[in-house]
């Protein structure tokens, strides 16, 4: 349900959202519009994945995800630390999005390994 209303929203600000922000907040937000997709994107992944920290939280698995977290947290400075002085805003998007991928892949991997359980919004049934 939630992916499903992410894309949703995903959605209407692919249609929509130049003109929305340009209209509720000036034209000055305009350039916003490509940075918010790509976060949308992130959170879209963010979505699939399912509720992974709770999962391994309430389970005692809290190492897993300091540590997943603590992989991602470099990966964005890194990837900060190289693309925004490239790119600008769009760098640090880009950077967010894909750390924020990194950790919800680890995590649900992590999830897997540990309590065999597939938390991916859509799985495949054998």
């Amino acid at each position: 349900m939630v992916l499903g209303f992410n894309v949703l929203v995903t959605l209407a600000f692919v249609l929509v959202g130049r003109p929305f922000f340009e209209i509720v907040f000036g034209h000055e937000f305009g350039g916003s519009y490509g940075p918010l997709l790509v976060l949308l994107v992130g959170q879209m992944v963010n979505s699939a994945a399912g509720s992974v920290g709770y999962l391994l939280n309430m389970t005692g698995h809290e190492r897993d995800t300091a540590m997943g977290m603590g992989v991602a947290v470099v990966l964005n400075l890194m990837l900060n630390l190289a693309l925004v002085p490239l790119l600008g805003i769009m760098g640090a998007a880009i950077a967010t999005a894909a750390s924020m991928a990194l950790w919800n892949a680890l995590l649900w991997w992590r999830v897997w390994q540990r309590l065999g359980i597939n938390s991916l919004a859509f799985t495949a049934k054998t």
